[in-house]
């Protein structure tokens, strides 16, 4: 009898469906915790803003006047014993801020398509990533479940 080295077509074509299957099953699994770890840092994001936008309307007794999320971080400097230098969501787009009277403000990141998909207000799936998540006077108003 002769002694078999390596391996058969068919024993290599096992392997490589094995891999691929779990590759199927992983590849998936990993991009969807990376848009959910983007979307947990945006809401992080969005809660410090928000409480040196606080800071700022305890101090001054409005809220900053600003239009822009740049504009918002110069005058928030002004309040603050730190730089503060957050102008980007988890996945690299501008948050949006407004405030026109002083009164009221509002803040959003546009999800992971930078469009904000805008449903009503309230929670929607976690895995809905193209969703706008929106701050209004220190209150989240949309966010993921």
């Amino acid at each position: 009898m002769r002694k078999q080295h390596g391996f058969t077509l068919i024993e290599l074509l096992i392997v490589l469906a094995i891999i691929g299957i779990i590759a199927a099953i992983a590849i998936p699994v990993y991009l969807a915790a990376m848009q959910r770890s983007r979307q947990a840092q945006s809401i992080e994001n969005m809660r410090t803003l928000a409480t040196h936008i606080h800071r700022y309307q305890v101090e001054e007794a409005t809220f900053p006047l600003a239009d822009d999320v740049e504009v918002l971080n110069g005058i928030l400097m002004s309040v603050s014993d730190r730089e503060i230098s957050i102008v980007d969501d988890g996945w690299h787009n501008k948050f949006i801020y407004s405030c026109a009277t002083g009164a009221h403000y509002s803040l959003s990141s546009l999800g992971s398509d930078g469009l904000g998909t805008h449903g009503a207000d309230g929670e929607f799936p976690f895995l809905e990533f193209d969703k706008e998540i929106t701050i209004r006077d220190g209150e989240f108003v949309q966010k993921p479940r």
